[in-house]
């Protein structure tokens, strides 16, 4: 009977395990730590199809105000922003907006490995301002 028990339970836990997110004020920090913090405005959005249920989003952004730079951007530079969502519901970080055109949002970056691009440094809440929430 404890068996049974055993089984029963961990059939229900597993499941929310695997959605689990990464542990709360994880998402505040990262923005803390980001090299680039600014304020843009996306002039062009384009996206395409990659394999396995995602897709490449690439951004044309001016920087409208530098809050703090590594790469010792300016307000006016002209910035690319890549990076990869998936489509579908995975384990993991929250998965990353897709930007819309003309829109002006805060922008919490890292420099791409090997390229003068840039990424989002604090996944799904890289293009928030408002704190996470923890409780």
């Amino acid at each position: 009977m404890n068996r049974l028990a055993l089984i029963c339970c961990l059939t229900l836990i597993t499941p929310l395990a695997v959605y689990a997110e990464l542990p709360p004020g994880s998402y505040d920090t990262l923005r803390a730590e980001a090299p680039e913090v600014l304020i843009i405005e996306v002039m062009q959005v384009k996206t395409k199809a990659e394999k396995q249920n995602q897709t490449e989003v690439m951004v044309m952004a001016k920087v409208l105000y530098v809050e703090h730079t590594v790469s010792r951007l300016r307000a006016g530079s002209n910035i690319e922003i890549i990076y990869t969502r998936s489509n579908t519901s995975v384990p993991g970080p929250r998965p990353i907006p897709v930007l819309t055109d003309r829109s002006i949002v805060p922008a919490y970056l890292k420099k791409s490995p090997g390229g003068p691009a840039f990424e989002p440094a604090a996944h799904g809440m890289s293009f928030v301002m408002k704190p996470e929430r923890t409780r």
